[in-house]
């Protein structure tokens, strides 16, 4: 399993890099580097296969109007991500500035669970990240 960072049909492979550049607060894909703070947005899909008795969880995020990045947390066979790609992502998720959105209407984010379903602040992103949940757990978002 990969994270990777999209731009234009280009891809980044965590697992074959360092990540990001931590000491610069950068993530590099190619020529692009994107500042972690401006990542602000994370989206959780899930798909449950009730007959394999499994979840699928794939984490997306990015910043706006530009890259974005996803991230399989937990496979179709349960399987997860590799330590040393847990540590990068997680970091990368502690240096963002992910919020939940929101809109004129409801700027109090009271209720974003209902009109933006999947996504998530950066605390819960990185409570997902660190201990991503089986089928047997609650879902942590509204599934769309």
């Amino acid at each position: 399993m990969a994270a990777s960072l999209d731009r234009r049909g280009g891809r980044v492979d965590l697992e074959r890099c360092s990540g990001g550049h931590f000491d610069t607060n950068e993530l590099r894909a190619g020529r692009r580097v994107v500042p972690l703070a401006e990542i602000i947005w994370a989206r959780l899909d899930m798909f449950d296969r009730q007959h394999a008795h499994t979840r699928m969880l794939t984490l997306r995020f990015g910043a706006e109007g530009g890259p974005r990045a996803s991230v399989r947390l937990r496979g179709r066979s349960g399987q997860t991500l590799q330590a040393a790609v847990t540590d990068v992502v997680a970091e990368v998720i502690r240096r963002s500035s992910i919020v939940v959105p929101s809109t004129p209407n409801d700027p109090g984010r009271r209720f974003a669970r209902y009109n933006f379903p999947g996504s998530l602040g950066r605390s819960d992103v990185l409570e997902v990240v660190l201990n991503p949940p089986t089928i047997d757990d609650p879902a942590p978002v509204l599934i769309s």
